[in-house]
């Protein structure tokens, strides 16, 4: 799978608030328009511009029509339905995987989390222990974001863990789940971390978008 990155700030959206704007559809528009807190509109058309210039990228200039699946995940609709993907953002970071079977991407700025106590419910025993370690912050970040990649990838959001008992093997990087396994692959990067769950063992590749205006990769690594 290819995993884009865009940073906010390196991409100097807030300063270039307008003319990024104007790259938008005007339905697009409307939508970050009618944010009223300021940094909710700048994500939104970051993720926007995300979207339509990997898109263009990879489908001949073309920004494939998608449509919500029943709980809300976003598929391509055909003739690009053979493709998925899945987008996800924090702190100033957006994210957007592409593959060619089903995925889910989060991203989480390492941070202390409010109402931890109230989402620690939904892990399993095993994802507490991990907790005692020293920077629980950042494993509760880890565990976080498999949770959230993995009920994305199902199409179900976190209400999945509300109906079903999951248990991931963070030893192994994987899960089960109705008779098929799933994988994560995931790294910290600027003080976030990033998890991909997918249907098979997929490399990442990790393009980290540094101008908006021409989709130009300045970095690629091979995630295993």
């Amino acid at each position: 799978m290819e995993l884009y990155i865009c940073d906010i700030k390196e991409n100097n959206i807030k300063d270039n608030f307008e003319e990024y704007l104007g790259r938008l559809s005007s339905e697009d528009q409307k939508k970050v328009l009618d944010c009223k807190v300021r940094d909710v509109a700048l994500l939104r058309l970051a993720r926007y511009l995300l979207f339509d210039q990997v898109c263009r990228k990879k489908f001949g200039g073309h920004i494939p029509p998608t449509v919500l699946g029943d709980h809300g995940k976003p598929f391509f609709l055909p003739p690009y339905d053979e493709n998925y993907f899945n987008i996800s953002h924090s702190g100033d970071m957006v994210i957007l995987g592409l593959s060619k079977a089903p995925i889910g991407v989060d991203v989480e700025k390492i941070e202390r989390f409010h109402g931890k106590k109230g989402i620690i419910r939904f892990f399993g025993d095993g994802e507490k222990e991990l907790l005692q370690k020293d920077d629980s912050d950042r494993e509760f970040c880890r565990i976080w974001t498999y949770r959230e990649s993995f009920s994305k990838l199902i199409g179900q959001g976190l209400v999945l863990f509300e109906k079903e008992q999951v248990t991931i093997d963070h030893e192994n990087d994987r899960v089960s789940f109705k008779g098929k396994d799933y994988i994560f692959s995931s790294f910290e990067r600027d003080g976030y971390i990033i998890t991909a769950c997918m249907t098979e063992a997929d490399g990442i590749w990790v393009k980290t978008v540094s101008d908006l205006g021409i989709l130009c990769v300045h970095n690629t690594e091979n995630m295993v």
